[in-house]
């Protein structure tokens, strides 16, 4: 009732063909009264749900049955989906600090040491693409971590002020090299809150990091 939106009373009695409506579900149905076992994918209706089906002939101990076992994985298909879009835009985030290195070290080996001002400017901006490269291969880890069940959290009452100032102070100096001015306004009023510091820390990191390099 829940896969196919229909109603127990209205489908009994009425053949796979009428309560289905759904051509390779008939198709699988029709190998399966002849005996075979097949294993099929689609995707149906309006909310697009992805089922695994499994055809499988019960012709030896009930003589003109068979049964479909149905296997809702659209939760697991959108997240294949998301994952194979996260890999193609980290591979696509990490080309871009490396293309940078690359071109600061060529620059530097073609002269650029011999003058140290210049020197000094490629380096700087090395180190900010190595703390590019550093943070997301930091959120990788996590991630990894989150799916294998290795990341706990580690609640307790944390003073909100001391959360925030922690960010800022590790991606403070992230700004000053690109040029930007990194302030936050943080009430000693405020109450505490129940949280895990150092994961809440780590999202306002991501905030500003991100807001250092698109700005």
């Amino acid at each position: 009732e829940k896969l196919f939106k229909i109603d127990n009373a209205q489908a009994l009695g009425r053949s796979v063909v009428e309560v289905m409506r759904h051509y390779r579900l008939v198709e699988l149905w029709e190998k399966t009264k002849n005996g075979e076992l097949e294993t099929i994918t689609l995707e149906i209706g309006s909310s697009h749900k992805y089922l695994q089906v499994v055809g499988i002939s019960l012709e030896k101990d009930l003589p003109g049955r068979s049964m479909l076992l149905f296997q809702d994985l659209t939760q697991t298909h959108k997240l294949e989906i998301v994952r194979r879009d996260f890999i193609s835009n980290i591979s696509h985030e990490l080309r871009t600090p490396m293309a940078g290195l690359k071109a600061l070290s060529e620059t530097l080996l073609d002269g650029a040491l011999d003058d140290p001002p210049a020197a000094r400017k490629f380096v700087v901006r090395m180190d900010s693409e190595v703390d590019n490269l550093s943070q997301m291969v930091n959120e990788l880890l996590e991630l990894s971590r989150i799916e294998s069940g290795r990341s706990n959290f580690e609640f307790q009452r944390c003073d909100p002020c001391v959360l925030i100032s922690t960010a800022v102070e590790r991606m403070t100096l992230q700004a000053e090299r690109v040029g930007l001015s990194l302030t936050y306004d943080c009430s000693d009023e405020l109450p505490k809150v129940f949280a895990d510091p150092g994961r809440i820390s780590q999202v306002f990191i991501n905030l500003i990091h991100n807001a250092v390099k698109f700005t």
